[in-house]
């Protein structure tokens, strides 16, 4: 029997020699976790957006995840543009071909508007992922860049 560290955290999935968890978030992202089925041990740690992980599989022994990362700026894209994105890049995982993207300024403005936000509430943003492998996973990472105020 093996313990495994997930406390708060609620189980997903398994597949192959892999389990998933995601933690309770009140942020707009969802922390998870991918852990060896045979020893515990946590393999991947990342953040999705709230439509959670899309794909789970594992093909030839390597593990495969696709999903919406999601990341919690400190600062607000509709009010400060451009500034605001290049604080996100450099403060959050973002891989350098997302970071490269220009600012999600009129997809952030549109989301705060949908759900009628203050302007200078803090943004998410998200993009698509896929992770390949563990030790360290490859990141590939892409646009588009979608925008959403913190609840």
């Amino acid at each position: 029997a093996r313990i495994l560290a997930t406390a708060g955290q609620r189980f997903l999935g398994r597949t192959g020699g892999f389990l998933v968890f995601e933690q309770a978030s009140t942020n707009g992202t969802v922390p998870f976790a991918v852990l060896d089925a045979g020893t515990g041990r946590t393999l991947i740690r990342d953040t999705t957006a709230e439509a959670g992980i899309d794909t789970f599989a594992v093909a030839d022994g390597t593990l495969r995840l696709g999903f919406q990362r999601g990341v919690q700026g400190a600062c607000s894209i509709p009010k400060h543009g451009a500034a605001c994105w290049a604080r996100i890049a450099r403060d959050g995982p973002l891989p350098p071909a997302v970071a490269a993207l220009p600012a999600p300024v009129k997809a952030c403005a549109g989301s705060y508007r949908a759900g009628k936000a203050p302007k200078d509430t803090p943004s998410i943003v998200s993009f698509p992922v896929q992770l390949t492998g563990t030790a360290p996973p490859t990141v590939e990472a892409g646009g588009p860049v979608r925008c959403a105020p913190t609840p």
